[in-house]
C-alpha cells in the first residue's frame, strides 16, 4: 500500500468519526429526529445519515423506531439509553461461568464455558479474556459497556497481595498471579472474593437468605467454605478470610485437612470426606453419585455416616452463630442434595451447643436458586464494589 493510499484511508475514517459524532451530537441536543430531519440539521447527505446511522444501530448507539414527522411516516432516531452492565465470572473444577446483570439486578444473561487446563500461564490469562469477550458479545453487548468485572475464586484470597492461599480445585492459582494478570488484562474495574462471600450476595438478593441482613452461606461440596453476611454487606475480614467455616476444628476428630492441621469440619464433613468414610467403613463406592444412590436405597451404614455428617455440621455452625448471631444459615453447594438426610441431626446437635437464648431463631435452609449462585454473586460483589469506589 502507497503513502498516498494510506492518507486516503485515514482521511475517510476521519471523515466518518467526525460524521458519527455529528449525528450524535445533533441527536443529543434535539433529542429524537428522523432521518431527513437528521440530514437537514447536520448537513450531510441522506445516503451519508442512513449509513451513519447503520453504524450507530450495529454499535447499538442508537435505535430507530416507527413513527410520524412533519406529518408522514417515518424512522426515528434516538439514542439508546446508557445501560450498566456487571459481569460475574465464576472460575469452578473444570468449567468457568459468566453472568451479566444489570444495575437494577437484572439477570441479562449466563452462559458456561469448559476449562481448559492450559499449562501455559498467558494461555491461561487469555483464555479467560477471549471467554468473556465472547461472551459479552453473545449478549449483544461489548466492554465499553460493561462497568465493573467480578472474580468468584474458589478458594481463600488474601487480598493484600491478590493471590489464593490454597486451592485443591485450581493449584495453579496458587504458583501464578493469575488474579493479578486477569485484572491487569480486562480494561475495567475489576473486583474478586472467594466462591461463599459470592454466594451469599446473591443468596439474599434472589435465594433462600431474600430479605436477610445477617447470614451465614455454607458451601457443602468437596470442601466446606462460608460467607458471612452482616449489616447487609458481605464481611471478608482483614485479609479475606473471614467465614472460612471447614477449617474450625471438632474435639475428638483427627483427620488430616489439607489446611496442615487436623480435625478439621471440612476433613470431617464434607461430601469427599463423608464419602471416604463410606469406602472406609466397608461400602462399595468412590464418588458422591455412589453414596447417593445408597442413600435412596436406604443403606442404614451410609444413613447412620449422614447423621454423623449432620451432627458435626451442626456443632461448628453453632460456634458461629455465637459468634455473629445470623438469622438464618443457609447450605448451598452439591451438598444440599444431602440435607434431606441429615437435616435433623443437624438441628439437634445445632439446638444442643449454641446459646439457650438463639435457640428456635436461627433458621437453616437450603439454597433455593437453581442458577450458578456464585456468578451470580460474583456480578453483585463487582456492582456492590465499584458503586463504592
Amino acid at each position: 500500500m502507497t503513502k498516498k493510499t494510506k492518507d486516503s484511508h485515514s482521511s475517510l475514517r476521519r471523515l466518518r468519526h467526525d460524521n458519527i459524532e455529528l449525528v450524535l451530537q445533533c441527536l443529543r441536543s434535539s433529542g429524537p429526529l428522523s432521518q431527513a430531519d437528521l440530514a437537514r440539521q447536520t448537513g450531510l447527505s441522506r445516503a451519508t445519515i442512513s449509513n451513519v446511522v447503520h453504524v450507530l444501530e450495529d454499535e447499538k448507539r442508537v435505535e430507530s423506531t416507527s413513527g410520524i414527522s412533519r406529518g408522514r411516516r417515518a424512522r426515528i432516531i434516538t439514542i439508546r439509553e446508557t445501560v450498566h452492565y456487571y459481569l460475574g465470572i465464576h472460575f469452578a473444577h473444570s468449567y468457568i461461568s459468566f453472568v451479566l446483570i444489570s444495575r437494577d439486578y437484572s439477570i441479562v444473561h449466563s452462559h458456561r464455558v469448559v476449562l481448559v487446563n492450559h499449562r501455559s500461564h498467558f494461555r491461561r490469562v487469555h483464555a479467560v479474556i477471549d471467554a468473556a469477550h465472547n461472551f459479552a458479545r453473545d449478549a449483544g453487548i461489548t466492554f465499553d459497556d460493561v462497568c465493573a468485572v467480578g472474580l468468584a475464586i474458589p478458594s481463600p484470597v488474601d487480598k493484600q497481595t491478590h493471590s489464593v492461599y490454597e486451592s485443591p480445585i485450581l493449584p495453579q492459582w496458587v504458583t501464578t498471579p493469575l488474579i493479578a494478570d486477569i485484572i491487569d488484562a480486562f480494561d475495567v474495574q475489576c473486583f474478586y472474593c472467594n466462591d461463599a462471600s459470592a454466594a451469599v450476595l446473591a443468596s439474599a438478593q434472589w435465594g433462600a437468605a431474600q430479605g436477610c441482613q445477617h447470614v451465614l452461606y455454607c458451601i457443602l461440596s468437596h470442601g466446606i467454605g462460608g460467607g458471612l453476611l452482616l449489616g447487609g454487606e458481605v464481611y471478608e475480614g482483614a485479609y479475606g478470610l473471614a467465614g472460612e467455616i471447614g477449617h474450625i476444628q471438632l474435639p475428638g476428630e483427627t483427620a488430616s485437612c489439607r489446611c496442615g492441621n487436623r480435625g478439621c469440619l471440612e476433613a470431617v464433613a464434607s461430601t469427599d470426606a463423608i464419602v471416604r468414610r463410606a469406602h472406609e467403613s466397608g461400602l462399595d463406592i468412590s464418588t458422591y453419585t455412589d453414596l447417593l444412590g445408597l442413600l435412596k436405597d436406604k443403606n442404614v451404614t451410609a444413613q447412620r455416616l449422614l447423621s454423623y455428617q449432620g451432627v458435626q455440621l451442626g456443632r461448628a455452625f453453632s460456634d458461629v452463630a455465637d459468634v455473629i448471631s445470623p438469622s438464618k444459615i443457609v447450605i448451598g453447594g452439591e451438598g444440599v442434595e444431602l440435607m434431606p438426610f441429615f437435616i435433623e441431626d443437624l438441628i439437634v446437635a445445632f439446638q444442643r451447643t449454641v446459646m439457650p437464648v438463639l435457640v428456635g431463631k436461627v433458621a437453616i435452609v437450603p439454597e433455593t436458586l437453581d442458577q450458578d449462585v456464585v456468578c451470580l454473586g460474583a456480578a453483585v460483589y463487582a456492582l456492590r464494589e465499584s458503586l463504592k469506589s
